[in-house]
């Protein structure tokens, strides 16, 4: 009797055990909950606006949801040109598309991180590139 009583423990054991892993795997592998992108400075990523010529930050909680993969803004395509794709986010001050960008380490500057004539980025005012690191 002890057996079959310790082999009806391991199985509803087993069961158990094999229920868990299903409804982990079914929450996508977060079990307490998903958590929600950090409104952080440490999060924030840089963006610069052709249309309005404005650089501004995002937090990762602004960013969850508001880019695209699109054509750069400022790309002048002739015929048989490849499109530039881009990450593009709103700009908060004219509502056009802004490209990711850098900010300049040394003067503050915010620009374009892959320009539309696809050359080397690098700060528009005191020429500081991560290309050419100092």
């Amino acid at each position: 009797m002890a057996a079959q009583n310790r082999r009806m423990y391991l199985l509803a054991l087993a069961a158990g055990l094999f229920t868990l892993a299903g409804v982990i795997w079914a929450r996508g592998g977060t079990f307490f909950g998903d958590e929600a992108a950090p409104h952080t400075a440490e999060s924030q990523t840089w963006w610069y606006c052709y249309e309005c010529v404005n650089g501004f930050g995002l937090t990762a909680a602004e960013y969850d949801g508001r880019t695209i993969d699109a054509r750069h803004p400022a790309a002048e395509l002739k015929p048989g040109d490849i499109p530039l794709t881009v990450r593009v986010a709103p700009c908060p001050k004219c509502r056009k598309w802004a490209v990711a960008a850098l900010k300049c380490p040394v003067d503050g500057a915010i620009f374009d991180r892959r320009p539309p004539d696809r050359s080397p980025s690098q700060c528009p005012l005191c020429g500081w590139s991560p290309a050419k690191p100092r």
